[in-house]
């Protein structure tokens, strides 16, 4: 355990001496490592907040999209529509455990998938939409 502490605060001082790290980068990281104790403090608890994390999210995404699509040139009516999508799918996410599973995996799956390909074209977007769905369905029938 000491060993892992020690490896977790050696990251710790190795991001706070880089120089390319701004201020904004500085409060994201914090807030991540917040979460991510509170995740490992509260466990399973906290998984409903979790899941309602990802589907404002996902949400919020999709409301944005549909907004872009639809013509809307309006940031406030852009804005609107993400914070329709984003508390829809939240509160499905929050209230039905299933959609939550799936939405969390999913979201988590098309994240990772992101990160590591980091699409150029369509196509592998659409790779990483698959890969995301596909992670979203192993953790309902795993769960």
């Amino acid at each position: 355990m000491t060993e892992i502490l020690t490896r977790v605060m050696g990251v710790l001082q190795r991001v706070s001496d880089m120089s390319e790290l701004s201020g904004a980068a500085t409060v994201v990281f914090g807030v991540i490592f917040v979460f991510g104790l509170l995740n490992c403090i509260l466990g399973y608890r906290i998984l409903r907040f979790w899941m309602m994390l990802f589907g404002f999210g996902m949400g919020a995404a999709m409301g944005l999209v549909v907004g872009y699509i639809s013509g809307t040139e309006s940031r406030v009516l852009l804005l609107i529509a993400m914070a329709a999508g984003g508390f829809a799918l939240g509160a499905i996410a929050f209230l039905v455990y299933r959609a939550g599973i799936f939405l969390l995996g999913a979201g988590l799956g098309l994240s990772l998938s992101i990160y590591v390909l980091h699409p150029t074209t369509s196509f592998i977007f659409f790779v990483c939409m698959l890969l995301g769905v596909g992670l979203g369905v192993l953790a309902l029938r795993y769960s």
